[in-house]
This record gives structure tokens, sequence and C-alpha cells, in this order.
């Protein structure tokens, strides 16, 4: 049973390890996406400027955006999660198969939060531009 028990652990670790590789892995896909859309969120910024928001205004909107963004991912994430784990319990290792809801909890708020944060790192500046200069760089 030991035995058994501790291949068991082994296996664990591997899967924990590739589900890590995973998601460094997608890091660069989502910075890519991000820092694509930064032109589009400075051109908006500044018709929203142009219009009479404010910076703040224009910050919340930016905040409201990526907790949607990183919400939904979080969701997304978190329900072909939870289909593989229970795929894999119930068919390979025939144990109990839902994880525990408060490390679901945690892996849903640090998503959303590091979408948050990451999207709100990589906007940076953008409420700061003058509408004015922008836009006659464009026309």
């Amino acid at each position: 049973m030991e035995t058994v028990r501790s291949i068991l652990e082994k296996i664990s670790r591997v899967i924990s390890v590739l589900a890590g590789f995973t998601v460094l892995a997608g890091l660069p896909i989502l910075v890519g996406t991000l820092l694509n859309g930064r032109d589009q969120r400075l051109r908006e910024s500044i018709l929203l400027r142009t219009l009479g928001a404010s910076a703040k205004q224009v910050r919340t909107i930016l905040i409201i955006e990526y907790a949607t963004l990183g919400a939904l991912s979080a969701l997304a994430g978190l329900v072909l999660a939870i289909a593989a784990n229970v795929a894999l319990a119930v068919f390979v290792f025939k144990a109990p198969p839902w994880p525990a809801p408060t490390l679901l909890a945690a892996a849903f708020a640090a998503t959303t939060g590091l979408a948050i944060l990451g999207g709100l790192a990589l906007s940076r500046g953008v409420s700061r531009h003058p509408p004015l200069a922008i836009l006659r760089g464009a026309a």
C-alpha cells in the first residue's frame, strides 16, 4: 500500500509540474495580447478624455475591463481543470472527483487579480497622454 501511495504521490507531483509549465508557457501569450491591445486602449482613453472623462474614470474603466477578462479566463480555466480532474479521478485513480472549494476560489481570485495587475502594469500611462498630441499624430 505504501508503494502504491508513493507512486501516486510522484505522479501527482509530475502532473503539478507539467501544469505549472503550461501556465508559464501561457504567460507570454497573455503579455503579447495585452501589449497588442495597448494602442487600442490608448486611442479609447484619448477619445474618452476628449469627451470629458477624467483620468480616474479611464483607470476605472480599465480595471473593470481587466477584471472581466480575468474572471472569464479564470472561469474557463476552472471549468476545464475540474473536468480534467473529475475524469482522472473517476477513470484513472478511482478517487473522490471534486477538488477543495477553497482551492478553486483561491485559483479564481489569483487569476483575476493577476489579470488586473498585469493589465494595469502594461497599460500604465495610458490615461496620462495629452489627447490633442495623439489625435494630431493619428491624423
